[in-house]
């Protein structure tokens, strides 16, 4: 475990300045396994009990147990890691976002079925965006369009890049600002702006979508 911490941090060394604040920031911590993780067929029971509720455009937060997860929830006030956009297709629900994997921290936009995403999650919660509907159709176009590039992900952490490289909480920054939705505003940490997930999850424009009771 030790070997892996020490791999991590050199890996985000390499990164650059954004992940050096990052690294100064965050503590690394290692994820165990908790029985309230929700297994699944536990996920796939909650996908089927929220699917009547849903709309495009939802979003999507979870608090896993992968190292980034517990990582960046341990200091969210939300309690939150991760958040992406609901799409439905013909594969049914699914979920847009941006991740990258532990280690090498290559990754990009990519689609994830619902049940999968809620699969082994410590917390879960979708909240739907208070917008006109003309502005959802294009915050969901915008974030199909990230889709469809695979737009890498965004290692440096920079929300001035015009979306060309996204972090998962920047892909929905940006597909509202795209929509003409401010969703939030970015805060400064030494000297660089960030959107967090908790400036989303507690955005005043967020309305909570529970799961239909069976």
């Amino acid at each position: 475990m030790a070997r892996r911490h020490l791999q991590k941090l050199s890996i985000l060394v390499g990164t650059g300045t954004a992940a050096l604040i990052v690294a100064a920031v965050f503590f690394l911590v290692w994820p165990t396994k908790h029985e309230t993780d929700l297994s699944a067929p536990q996920a796939q029971q909650l996908a089927l009990a929220f699917a009547p509720q849903l709309q495009q455009g939802d979003l999507v937060f979870r608090r896993g147990r992968g190292f980034w997860s517990e990582t960046f929830s341990d200091k969210a006030g939300s309690n939150l890691s991760h958040v992406g956009v609901l799409i439905h297709d013909q594969d049914g629900w699914g979920v847009v976002h941006a991740e990258a994997d532990d280690l090498s921290l290559i990754g990009g936009v990519q689609r994830t079925p619902l049940a999968l995403f809620l699969n082994g999650t410590a917390l879960r919660h979708i909240r739907r965006i208070q917008m006109p509907e003309a502005a959802r159709e294009k915050f969901v176009q915008n974030i199909r369009e990230h889709l469809r590039r695979q737009t890498p992900f965004d290692t440096s952490l920079s929300l001035e890049d015009d979306a060309t490289r996204v972090y998962c909480s920047e892909l929905i920054w940006s597909a509202a600002q795209y929509a003409g939705i401010e969703l939030a505003r970015p805060r400064d940490l030494l000297g660089k702006s960030y959107i967090t997930i908790d400036d989303l999850f507690f955005s005043p424009l967020l309305s909570v979508v529970s799961a239909q009771a069976h």
